[in-house]
């Protein structure tokens, strides 16, 4: 199951990066046909046709972190938005975060079904250009008929892929301290379970049973807990209703001018003592290292231009001292690591890119070009 995690953990991902950059864009007042411009730019390279039908119809194994980390960086700025690389870190660990809590509280494996279409629903509340609704729609319907139909155990393995990938990962949230959900560690508070699947019998029950295993005596007691349950809508129609909130924006209602982010991160004592080896193992492989930059080129077919472009910058931080005390409690010394080198030079992963640019359905001006080359430079 950890070569079906992928759409998942990208679409999520995808949706809370939406609502963070919707609410921020509205904190710092940007003009709304700048807003809608950047939403519709960063929408249509997320669901680019040809990524979308890659990553459903090859099942790929999961990315490592750094590199699932420079395709958002690279999404992040497929517009005319500019953020420094302070805002990007904040954007990355608030993405992160958000969905790590929300798989966490998948206590029915089925609801990561219902959790990535409320992301789909929300992105399309975005999009005003009907193209890029088109691609976002066809993102949607290969969704349901890939995972539709997964048994209760493949979605469980999902969940589990997830979380693996988000261990040792614990930054702060003002949003969830604020909501008591998350201890000053960076860890979340789990409260017990309560609502029960479709089908599951209410605890509380004791039956004795004979030899031949019939019922011959039943007595009640109380669990300790009251349960519910759940309708088990899983809403597979766009714009359905679901039996489960999760997806749905952690922002809404909250103050536009309100931190997002605690200060910096855990600090050193409460980091695990796996965080370099799990670090250095991201980036031991460089098979699967060509295989993801394979992938991510077919993402990022545009390497966008923007000299000539009226460009904006924004700020994930309520103030610059805010910034400051973010990026001094951010400088953590990290174990010298051995790097992979790949070769990008040759013809043809240019050739590869020119193709893909070519068959872009949203149109670009003629002075924008790819260049992954540049985009690999700036993330060794």
């Amino acid at each position: 199951m950890a070569q079906r995690t992928l759409p998942v953990l990208f679409m999520n991902l995808g949706g809370e990066m939406m609502y963070i950059l919707d609410q921020r864009l509205q904190a710092q007042a940007i003009d709304k046909e700048k807003a809608s411009k950047v939403m519709n730019d960063i929408v249509s390279t997320m669901f680019n046709k040809r990524f979308i039908e890659e990553i459903f119809a090859k099942h790929q194994p999961i990315y490592s972190r750094r590199v699932l980390k420079t395709m958002f960086d690279k999404l992040a700025h497929a517009s005319i938005m500019r953020l420094n690389a302070n805002s990007m870190d904040k954007l990355y660990d608030l993405m992160t975060m958000a969905v790590k809590y929300q798989v966490l509280m998948c206590h029915n494996p089925k609801h990561i079904i219902s959790l990535t279409l409320n992301h789909l629903d929300a992105i399309l509340r975005y999009v005003t250009c009907s193209v890029v609704r088109k691609n976002v729609e066809m993102a949607f319907q290969y969704f349901t008929q890939n995972y539709r139909d997964m048994s209760v155990g493949e979605l469980q393995a999902i969940r589990h892929c997830i979380l693996n990938f988000f261990q040792d990962i614990h930054v702060r949230v003002s949003v969830f301290l604020q909501d008591e959900v998350q201890h000053s560690d960076g860890r979340f508070v789990l409260p017990p379970n309560t609502t029960l699947f479709p089908g599951v019998e209410t605890p509380g029950t004791i039956r004795f049973m004979d030899a031949s295993g019939e019922v011959v005596e039943t007595t009640k007691f109380h669990p300790g807990q009251v349960y519910e349950s759940e309708p088990g809508q899983l809403g597979l129609e766009i714009g359905d209703k679901r039996s489960t909130d999760l997806g749905f924006s952690i922002y809404a209602g909250k103050s536009a001018g309100g931190g997002l982010l605690e200060t910096g991160r855990a600090t050193m004592a409460q980091r695990s003592p796996m965080k370099a080896e799990s670090t250095r193992h991201d980036e031991a492989s460089g098979d699967l290292a060509k295989e993801e930059l394979n992938l991510l080129a077919k993402l990022i077919g545009t390497e966008t231009n923007v000299k000539n472009r009226e460009t904006f910058r924004l700020n994930l931080f309520d103030t610059d001292v805010a910034e400051a005390d973010f990026e001094v409690e951010n400088k953590v010394v990290e174990a010298e690591d051995t790097t992979v080198k790949i070769d990008l030079k040759s013809g043809r992963q240019r050739g590869e890119l020119d193709k893909i640019i070519s068959e872009m359905t949203v149109s670009v001006d003629e002075s924008e070009e790819d260049d992954l080359l540049s985009l690999m430079d700036k993330a060794s």
